[in-house]
């Protein structure tokens, strides 16, 4: 971290330090050593937040994620009474697998899950606290072979093909509302509630 923070601390692209992706914080010494590492990265550069990736599986259920999220949230803004930002949200999907109702690894499945996201995000977001959300991920990519996944990391919002899969719509119109910009047939950009 000394050698990333002393190179990278004077780019303007800079706006956080991450010192972790989804590490085994569960374990009895996580908490002494990730205090350890966040106040040496806040002594290299204390003009910048200091954060975390943690790693969260959400219920399967579509219909207890928006709750979900606004309940963990809340505690944790209570908890630390700082800002929150998502860095990573979404769930994979096979290209061309359809359901209904959705389950999960289909291209259905994503987009709801996306939608639920938002629905939460925004009733955190009017409580003043809520700053930032970004999918993971842009587009599918592969990876080594785990039986949590098919065929490599299918999260993306387009395929490895760059083409676009449902959840792509949807996230369209979260980043048009988000920008605060109006367009012709905005409709046509967002699916039906």
């Amino acid at each position: 971290m000394t050698e990333l923070v002393q190179r990278d601390k004077n780019r303007p692209s800079v706006i956080m330090w991450s010192v972790v992706n989804e590490p085994q914080s569960a374990q009895p010494q996580a908490d002494r050593y990730f205090g350890e590492l966040v106040a040496h990265v806040k002594t290299l550069d204390p003009t910048r937040p200091v954060t975390a990736a943690l790693s969260g599986h959400y219920n399967k259920d579509l219909a207890v994620i928006e709750r979900q999220t606004i309940s963990e949230y809340e505690a944790m803004h209570g908890h630390y009474r700082k800002p929150i930002m998502i860095s990573e949200y979404g769930a994979d999907a096979v290209t061309g697998l359809h359901a209904d109702p959705a389950f999960v690894f289909t291209e259905d499945f994503q987009a709801q899950l996306l939608f639920h996201h938002h629905k939460a995000f925004d009733q955190l977001r009017s409580k003043g606290y809520f700053v930032g959300e970004h999918v993971w991920n842009f587009a599918d990519f592969m990876t080594d072979q785990d039986p949590r996944r098919a065929f490599g990391n299918r999260k993306g919002i387009f395929t490895r093909n760059r083409q676009p899969k449902a959840a792509a719509k949807v996230l369209r119109c979260r980043y048009h509302k988000l920008s605060g910009r109006t367009i012709g047939d905005f409709d046509a950009y967002c699916p039906p509630s």
